[in-house]
């Protein structure tokens, strides 16, 4: 009897083994299945032969049931609004422009006429009204897969508002208290955001187009002013150190001294583009996401992988 039982258990011992060797190559074999689909929906290429970009296809049914929401940043005169336009035609997203409507028309008044005629005394003001505009535009409703915002309550703070200050427009009190200010909203009412993306664009284009598109405001822009603020830009969204002022959302930074007109495909490839980026981050820049690894990616709802999916993808 007692050798029976020690028979019996030894056996259970190997089968045990034999199992976990069978579920370890089981797994291996789901792995390498993932990662060839992954690769083979991500890298289809254009039809379009010698086109040096790649064309990313997107299957909008891979949104199904998505909640994710980005933001363009970018310099004055960028091409957000270009390229927000391309997502406006888009039945997946949904497009939030600056409210200048609004900045133009506080209590009868013109505040951002204002700021750009005497900085030094409307600087501040004016900031402080963006943040709260901007901080409605983080948390209004989502309807669609993708909501997709000009600038961010962080451009706000880290380009805009420390411009000033650092050209000497804000004096350290009013800096202090905005700060102060905007801290305490990112701890208690933080934005959701699943990606930024920075068109990082040269001052000398950006002037270029401002006075191609001439607005009232802005006839008053600088190279200086632009370059200061495209030195803010480069020093947030390009310096992966300092993500951390934007809890370390992944950036994606796209060319923005391209030509629309010379090559008429540019925004659609730029929106296939930051899709999959939201669908498979880890395909692409590793500086911009580094946490993330093609294994432990949970892919969208309708993609054919052999598990569950999650239908909120938070990256």
């Amino acid at each position: 009897m007692l050798g029976r039982f020690v028979r019996y258990w030894a056996g259970y011992g190997a089968r045990a083994k034999q199992n976990d060797a069978d579920r370890l190559r089981v797994r291996k074999s789901i792995q390498q299945i993932q990662k060839q689909t992954v690769t083979t929906s991500l890298f289809q290429t254009s039809k379009m032969v010698g086109d040096p970009d790649m064309e990313l296809c997107i299957d909008e049914s891979l949104l199904q049931g998505c909640k994710f929401k980005i933001t363009v940043e970018g310099n004055i005169a960028s091409g957000k609004t270009t390229l927000l336009n391309c997502f406006k035609d888009k039945s997946y997203a949904e497009v939030l422009f600056e409210p200048i409507d609004k900045w133009q028309k506080v209590g009868g008044d013109n505040l951002l006429g204002r700021m750009y005629e005497n900085k030094e005394r409307w600087g501040l003001t004016f900031q402080s009204y963006v943040l709260l505009t901007m901080m409605e535009l983080h948390h209004k409703e989502q309807h669609l897969p993708i909501s997709v915002l000009e600038r961010s309550a962080f451009s706000g703070r880290y380009c805009f508002l420390e411009n000033l200050y650092r050209s000497h427009v804000l004096d350290d009190l009013e800096h202090s208290c905005y700060t102060r200010w905007f801290d305490w909203l990112m701890t208690t009412n933080p934005p959701q955001l699943d990606l930024i993306v920075y068109l990082q664009t040269s001052p000398e284009v950006c002037l270029q187009r401002l006075k191609e598109r001439q607005r009232g405001e802005e006839t008053g822009i600088t190279l200086d002013y632009l370059q200061s603020l495209h030195d803010r830009h480069e020093e947030w969204l390009s310096n992966p150190d300092n993500h951390g002022w934007h809890s370390n959302k992944p950036v994606l930074i796209l060319d923005g001294d391209k030509d629309c007109r010379n090559e008429a495909c540019l925004f659609e490839k730029m929106c296939n583009k930051i899709v999959h980026k939201l669908l498979y981050p880890a395909c692409f820049s590793p500086r911009s996401c580094p946490h993330n690894s093609l294994m432990n990616q949970t892919p969208p709802a309708g993609s054919g992988f052999p598990y569950k999916a999650k239908r909120n993808l938070r990256l």
